[in-house]
């Protein structure tokens, strides 16, 4: 039976008060929102109920000696689940086993030792761990298999000091976070801050403050020593982190990437540029997680992100993102389920039917629409869940017990395709059609053509032209075809016609704002 060495979490309605929703994060210098990942925090959610949490885990499934990266692991229930294969029942008596074993005064900060104003006053565990509720947990099966190890990577200091034991003086509080003056000596250890610690509790879980909003953390994580040694050896005539690069089309590697992405501007900048990124080819390599492989995610993403990702040619949700996710990737829900087909836009539709030809109901009642292909299984699964199961950062709202029409998170996995329609060389032409015509997305595709570039209209013909022909694809009538209802071959066509046109635009750049210019993520 799997037993952790970390304090099992209070219940969902004792999560505000041990990690308070209004605390404040790490400040930067002359900043007032911009440190310890303030800036992709806004709106953030995480889950708070660890019977979901395992759940998620189970379904997921862990491979034999994985590791996982939980990027905004938050206070670590997911990543709790995630330690214990989905089956976590760890009760107050083996935390207090624990205790016993390396003293009081040694399993995490005390109230008024850290230096850092922000953090608050606590002693770990900051709850009554007695009062923690039993786990809803199926029988472990015999052969179970647990993760080799799991780096909890979370931005917000507080949290992983609140939640898994890290004390927060590891890491270099900024001059505003500093209560009294450091020494020379604590001074001259924290100018060599390193970006992972091995939790003091846990032997197989890594603690990291980096934020996976810039590019160049994850592949950091990865290359870290701590982290390196958990990773399988592909290459031993190569050193470090080289060693266990692998190549596309080689086996998918034993690593998987969790996240829950904050449901703002900068979830959906982070969710369009990770899904983008595994666009490459041998002359155009893949950087970032790429490097190790095809890497698995996992996302608990907000339920407006799930639709687009699951809407099938037809449905209202149907768009770029729909486009690009399923060229690239496998997808299939993950917990907590509630799969609307046909969802709408503002999300207040929850009818989960289909019919038995896989189309949904939403859809048969309406005039001149393709069928929708059901999303993948389970499509008729709904798990319960209520407000107060997820816990949203500063926020001052007070919650009281009440049942969610829809999980304001859903999951969902990402395994990346070993062959793609989109490729390398035509990446920028694709992020130009695909946003010129979902600009105009129930405008039929012959009156979008001049909008795209001049005399675009005079491509129609090729449009018609066979499979296996000329141009990749299948064929498409432009005066009747949607962009809502075009499936991922016709964009191929699409892209392919305009690819081949002399007279195709030089500029491929759809006009940006100065925000999305001036954004980290995503500059590789």
């Amino acid at each position: 039976m799997p037993r952790l060495r970390l304090p099992p979490l209070p219940g969902p309605e004792r999560f505000a008060k041990a990690f308070p929703r209004t605390s404040s994060l790490a400040l930067e210098e002359g900043s007032k929102a911009t440190g310890g990942g303030s800036r992709e925090s806004i709106r953030r959610m995480t889950l708070a109920n660890s019977t979901i949490a395992n759940k998620f885990v189970r379904d997921l499934g862990i491979r034999k000696n994985e590791l996982f990266i939980d990027a905004y692991g938050s206070c670590g229930v997911l990543t709790r689940a995630l330690l214990a294969g989905g089956y976590d029942e760890t009760k107050p008596s083996d935390w207090a086993n624990v205790v016993k074993e390396i003293g009081e005064e040694n399993v995490g900060v005390k109230a008024d030792e850290t230096m850092r104003i922000m953090m608050g006053k606590f002693d770990f565990p900051p709850w009554n761990v007695d009062e923690a509720p039993t786990t809803i947990i199926p029988e472990v099966p015999k052969d179970l298999n647990l993760p080799v190890a799991v780096v909890a990577q979370e931005p917000w200091v507080s949290a992983l000091a609140r939640g898994l034991g890290l004390h927060p003086d590891i890491v270099t509080p900024s001059k505003y976070e500093r209560e009294r003056p450091l020494s020379a000596e604590r001074e001259e250890s924290l100018a060599e801050e390193d970006i992972v610690y091995q939790s003091h509790l846990q032997p197989n879980l890594l603690l990291s403050t980096s934020s996976p909003y810039h590019w160049t953390s994850m592949p950091q994580l990865l290359s870290h020593p701590l982290v390196a040694s958990k990773m399988e050896v592909v290459d031993p005539t190569k050193e470090g982190p080289a060693a266990t690069q692998r190549s596309w089309d080689a086996p998918t590697p034993n690593i998987t990437m969790v996240a829950t992405l904050p449901d703002s501007v900068y979830g959906e900048q982070i969710l369009n540029q990770w899904v983008c990124s595994a666009i490459g080819s041998e002359n155009y390599p893949r950087s970032w997680l790429w490097s190790w492989g095809r890497v698995r995610l996992a996302l608990m993403v907000p339920k407006a992100m799930y639709d687009r990702l699951l809407a099938q040619p037809g449905e209202t949700c149907h768009g770029k993102l729909s486009v690009m996710a399923q060229s690239l990737y496998h997808i299939r829900p993950l917990p907590p389920y509630h799969h609307v087909p046909d969802a709408d836009k503002p999300c207040k539709n929850t009818d989960t039917t289909y019919d038995p030809l896989g189309m949904s109901t939403a859809l048969k009642n309406k005039k001149n629409r393709q069928y929708s292909v059901a999303a993948p299984p389970p499509i008729n699964e709904v798990t319960q869940t209520y407000n107060d199961d997820f816990l949203q950062f500063f926020s001052k709202t007070v919650y009281t017990r009440k049942e969610n029409p829809r999980p304001p998170l859903l999951g969902v996995e990402l395994v990346p395709r070993l062959h793609s329609v989109i490729k390398a060389e035509q990446r920028d032409l694709w992020d130009f059609v695909l946003r010129k015509s979902f600009l105009r997305e129930i405008t039929c595709l012959s009156d979008n053509l001049s909008k795209m570039a001049f005399g675009a209209e005079n491509l129609v013909d090729r449009f018609f032209e066979p499979a296996g022909g000329r141009f990749a694809g299948q064929p498409i009538n432009p005066y009747t075809a949607l962009p809502r209802e075009m499936t991922n071959e016709q964009w191929l066509r699409v892209v392919d016609v305009f690819d081949k046109w002399a007279f195709k635009p030089d500029n491929l750049l759809v006009d940006i704002t100065a925000a999305e210019a001036s954004r980290e993520i995503g500059q590789s």
